[in-house]
């Protein structure tokens, strides 16, 4: 009797939402366990890094962030930094510490002179969505020039680059 309470044209719908959704939940578990089940390579915490406790991603072509991508000899004196805007953006970018935020227009070049290490200098194009690629050229001691490119992929996009007291310039 019960059962026929059910089925009448009152509960249908109720019965029917019901039935619906706990037949949906049933088809999305195994899509999450299967989500869950294969560790991804690019993750550091799947790497078994006890210093990272943190999940990061590592960046392709920049695989290792604290490998330099270039040595700067400098001889213990300031240095010379000039950066290259070879894109159709203006750039945005600042010495920390040295200088307040400059722009370098589309094409342009910005040269700062007498730079003590160690030294960070910060970047963005003015259009912020967009990336932006930085290829460091060590131009002799002391000299160091950035070409900052346009770019459309993610893993390299640079927005600091940082030489520290032994003349290694790092990318971030």
């Amino acid at each position: 009797m019960k059962f026929k309470q059910l089925l009448n044209q009152k509960n249908m719908g109720i019965l029917g939402a019901i039935l619906g959704s706990t037949l949906f939940s049933m088809t999305l578990l195994p899509m999450a366990g299967i989500a869950e089940s294969k560790p991804n390579p690019n993750l550091e915490s799947n790497r078994g890094d006890r210093e990272s406790t943190i999940a990061q991603f590592r960046t392709g072509p920049r695989d290792n962030l604290d490998r330099p991508v270039a040595l700067l000899r400098s001889q213990n004196m300031p240095v010379e930094i000039t950066l290259v805007n070879n894109t159709n953006d203006r750039i945005t970018y600042q010495v920390i510490g040295d200088t307040d935020e400059r722009l370098i227009s589309e094409g342009g070049t910005a040269t700062v002179r007498r730079i003590d290490i160690p030294v960070t200098v910060t970047f963005v194009r003015s259009s912020s969505a967009a990336l932006l690629q930085v290829e460091p050229e060590v131009i002799g001691p002391g000299e160091i020039r950035l070409n900052l490119d346009e770019t459309s992929r993610l893993d390299r996009d640079v927005t600091a680059m940082r030489i520290d007291e032994t003349g290694e310039v790092y990318l971030y």
